[in-house]
């Protein structure tokens, strides 16, 4: 086995990368992610679950700009639909060295695949809907520090169960589900703490506490009118060009 060292300096990227070939193109290429209308539309779903990483928020015009990194990423998986949960904070545990609560941003993605309804349309409107970003249903929503401490009480309580799971446990003939993956993805100050599993290892007292928490969420962004002057969505990489690599044009 040859082990190469990647070092920069180069404006070719294939000229710091090997392989065992004669030669390796790492960046001619730019193929279609997938011609399956429904696969594409899926990837273009998973990357709005995923992004952005930071959000930059002033709460008025004369405030300062507060970063708020993406620091707890749930997402759920059914036979017909993505749904994404995304907490931005200022810091990882929420809470600042005195103790005093981050203000938080609550993103919610939800994407109804709806297949029977793609998969009968006409092949015209098909072919125009591969260029297109999927129906997704996509909230951003600001909460004040003091507006937030319910929500916090309830996250902290989210980290002690998932801290406890190393594999969830199988579950029993007695629990029905439709969710067919759930993710949790959470980074602290120590670490990154990523877990996903499918519905035949479902653990009933953590999807238990997954339904109250979200249920609580739903609830309090259906009620909570209050708005601030600006959010910048900050994305590794951005929306049109991800999108272009997709298609394959870029």
């Amino acid at each position: 086995m040859q082990v190469y060292q990647f070092q920069g300096g180069s404006h070719n990227l294939s000229q710091s990368v090997k392989g065992s070939c004669n030669s390796i193109h790492s960046e001619e290429v730019c193929s279609k992610i997938t011609p399956l209308f429904l696969l594409r539309q899926e990837a273009m779903v998973h990357y709005l679950t995923e992004e952005p990483i930071f959000m930059y928020c002033k709460e008025n015009e004369l405030s300062e700009e507060k970063t708020l990194e993406q620091v707890l990423r749930c997402r759920v998986w059914t036979a017909d639909s993505i749904i994404s949960w995304s907490f931005f904070s200022e810091y990882r545990n929420f809470l600042d060295e005195s103790g005093k609560e981050s203000p938080l941003v609550i993103r919610k993605v939800y994407w109804n695949k709806n297949q029977e309804y793609y998969l009968n349309l006409p092949p015209n409107v098909r072919a125009d809907l591969m260029t297109k970003w999927p129906d997704a249903l996509i909230q951003n929503v600001y909460v004040y520090a003091e507006d937030a401490l319910e929500l916090i009480r309830m996250l902290m309580k989210l980290d002690s169960i998932i801290l406890k799971l190393k594999v969830p446990g199988g579950r029993g003939t007695e629990v029905v589900s439709t969710k067919l993956e759930t993710e949790v993805r959470r980074l602290f100050d120590w670490g990154l703490y990523h877990l996903s599993w499918n519905e035949t290892r479902i653990n009933p007292s953590v999807e238990g506490y997954f339904e109250e928490l979200f249920r609580y969420v739903e609830g309090f962004i259906s009620r909570y009118q209050k708005s601030i002057h600006t959010i910048n969505l900050d994305y590794t990489i951005p929306p049109k060009i991800f999108k272009s690599i997709v298609e394959g044009n870029h």
